[in-house]
């Protein structure tokens, strides 16, 4: 395949868009229509320098980490020649010459091979968390802490009105705008509906337990056993996943949503992939942050904060753009322990109380 046919599969701009939101071509799993692509704009990468946009990049190199068998078992496109997904078109029928995939297929053999053998002689994976943290910690940590403090003094400076409180029953609780939480209404019930509760809902929005209500509302107080409860709690778990892997890779988060009955997150480091004698590390490194009781914050920031919040990290840039274009403002959440941000993220919905709810439920 000639660089000029590959450039016809997609506009690579409007590709780089599209993974900036999701990790996958057709959302958060692959498909034959990731292997399709990837294997068009394989033959000619270095022509059309996939470096330049990140999300195609961080994309390309992930779909390469997969074994032939992993492939194999992906979803299949349906029988249409062109496929259109959200702007980006894809050309089915396209493939590498035989030689090149072939040769694709040796080389993941022997990094498997050579993954396996380093696995068996260092007895397991030896990851181990980063000592000293990455650097990058310390200056987002500043620049949160002044950004808090001016958040914190301008809630405080709000003026509290009584406010009514409606729940499902159709009782009424009484409490003050910008100083009662949905936790406390839930406390003011009872202590076990309030340590059993993940996640509020006011007026239909998804709202943290510790945030203030602003007004007269109507409140739910949901459990795990509520879908959106159970969202929150896969999007909270989501991010003790992320910032297990700042802390064992120094890694670059990319995307990390809930999904249906779990999470993800992506990541893109200069090191090697990551294998499946890692996890039992990654593991221990998320059950010690729930042990840690991190608790969860949000702020809201302007897009130029946001920018220098993430100065390390391209992937969280493109997608501090992206979402919300018009709006000046971008809402962030992190989780704090042991005197350092331990993870930050753009944020999307609510999350839990604390870190240490994320756990087997």
């Amino acid at each position: 395949m000639s660089c000029s046919e590959a450039l016809e599969v997609t506009n690579l701009s409007e590709l780089d868009e599209l993974l900036s939101r999701q990790s996958y071509i057709l959302g958060h799993q692959p498909c034959a229509a990731d292997v399709m692509l990837s294997k068009s704009l394989s033959a000619c990468s270095k022509c059309i320098k996939l470096e330049k946009h990140i999300n195609v990049y961080r994309w390309f190199n992930h779909l390469a980490s997969f074994s032939a068998a992993e492939v194999n078992s992906f979803a299949p496109l349906n029988s249409s020649s062109l496929l259109s997904i959200k702007g980006v078109t894809l050309v089915k029928n396209l493939h590498t010459s035989p030689s090149v995939e072939k040769k694709a297929m040796v080389q993941k053999k022997e990094n498997k091979h050579d993954a396996e053998t380093k696995g068996k002689c260092n007895g397991g994976s030896s990851l181990k968390e980063q000592s000293p943290p990455p650097e990058f910690i310390e200056s987002r940590q500043k620049l949160w802490d002044e950004l808090k403090k001016k958040q914190d003094e301008l809630i405080a400076s709000k003026v509290p009105e009584p406010i009514k409180v409606t729940l499902p029953d159709g009782s009424v609780r009484e409490g003050s705008s910008w100083r009662t939480t949905p936790y406390d209404i839930a406390k003011g019930i009872s202590q076990g509906l309030a340590e059993a509760v993940m996640v509020a809902k006011v007026d239909e929005e998804v709202w943290d337990l510790d945030r203030p209500l602003t007004r007269d509302c109507d409140l739910r107080l949901l459990k795990f056993d509520d879908p959106d409860a159970k969202q929150v709690f896969w999007h909270s778990t989501a991010h003790v996943l992320g910032e297990a892997l700042e802390r064992l890779y120094a890694g670059k988060l990319c995307y990390g949503p809930p999904i249906e009955e779990g999470f993800y997150y992506d990541m893109h480091h200069d090191g090697g992939g990551v294998s499946s004698s890692d996890f039992p590390a990654i593991e221990d490194v998320m059950k010690k942050i729930s042990k840690e009781k991190q608790p969860f914050e949000r702020l809201e920031v302007s897009k130029e904060d946001l920018i220098k919040m993430f100065e390390y990290n391209p992937f969280k840039r493109s997608m501090g753009s992206a979402e919300q274009p018009n709006q000046p403002t971008q809402t962030l959440s992190k989780g704090c322990g042991g005197g350092r941000t331990c993870w930050l993220e753009l944020l999307r919905s609510a999350h839990m109380q604390r870190a240490k709810a994320c756990k087997t439920k």
